[in-house]
């Protein structure tokens, strides 16, 4: 692509985000939107974002988006802090819990785990012996159970919670 063509994608892009944003507006900021429309319009909103960001780095001296995302993406990670924490009351609060496998009832595993995050949560990608809580879904991470099976095997007192048990702990605690 020429930078003529670039510059041209990067403004119908961010163009196409405006636009949706000023059309939905409602749809981001009310308290009656379901969760099945916001996920829907956050979705657009990151494929667009996602196209907008790989046209950016086509010119020249513009790789410092990646960094940027990259950050975002760390600092999203970080537990909350405790006066942030909506209950501690919950067996997520200052756990480093790690998904694996698919969740039926959660088909966006960022989207719950934002959600446990605000109970305490201390959200992983990877298994290691500070790992306190795993929630294992369908198709689980063969790599990822047999690092837990070796941890537990070395002494790691780590908890494996399956789908349906997750699903009884978030209605105990009315995590939603």
């Amino acid at each position: 692509m020429e930078k003529r063509e670039i510059i041209d994608a990067i403004k119908l892009r961010a163009s196409a985000i405006f636009g949706y944003l000023s059309e939905n507006e409602d749809l981001f900021l009310s308290e009656k939107t379901s969760e099945l429309d916001y996920t829907i319009g956050v979705e657009n909103l990151l494929r667009w974002s996602g196209e907008l960001n790989q046209h950016i780095n086509g010119l020249k001296g513009f790789k410092y988006v990646d960094a940027a995302a990259k950050f975002v993406k760390a600092v999203t990670k970080l537990p909350l802090p405790d006066s942030e924490i909506e209950n501690k009351d919950t067996p997520f609060y200052r756990k480093k819990v790690v998904f694996t496998g698919n969740l039926k009832a959660f088909p966006y595993r960022d989207e719950i785990a934002s959600i446990i995050k605000q109970y305490g949560a201390d959200i992983n990608s990877s298994i290691s012996s500070r790992t306190d809580i795993v929630i294992v879904g369908s198709g689980a991470g063969p790599s990822k159970m047999k690092k837990i099976e070796e941890l537990q095997a070395n002494g790691s007192s780590i908890r494996l919670i399956y789908e349906p048990e997750f699903l009884e702990i978030l209605e105990k605690y009315n995590i939603k």
